[in-house]
């Protein structure tokens, strides 16, 4: 029995060798792991910085579209006739006046046409 336990101890990594194995292990995932985690944290800082940039552009938008806005409102207040409103019997009575008048130009047009010729 002695026999067989000698073969297979001497085929058998001793436990210095078995600690050393699983230190280098342990060793280079903590290496690659950390490298991740760098790579994780610059990428976030560049999404964050891209996400500030992109946030404050959004801000300055706002502010300039209020501000037309704004300025839009006042214009179309300053340059909206502000007078009487005409009800539709005035209204329409303004169009057909418009419209004699209208043609009556056309009329004195084509007689100072006609004298001409």
């Amino acid at each position: 029995v002695t026999g067989v336990q000698d073969v297979c101890s001497s085929d058998l990594p001793s436990l210095a060798q078995q600690r050393v194995a699983v230190q280098a292990t342990v060793s280079g995932i903590v290496a690659t792991t950390s490298t991740c985690i760098e790579a994780m944290q610059e990428r976030e800082k560049f999404w964050q910085e891209k996400f500030n940039a992109e946030h404050e552009k959004a801000r300055k938008l706002e502010i300039l579209y209020t501000a037309t806005t704004r300025e839009n409102t006042e214009l179309i207040k300053t340059t909206v006739p502000q007078g009487p409103v005409l009800n539709e019997d005035e209204f329409y009575d303004a169009i057909e006046e418009t419209l004699e008048k209208m043609d009556n130009l056309d009329k004195n047009l084509e007689c100072l046409e006609i004298a001409g010729a």
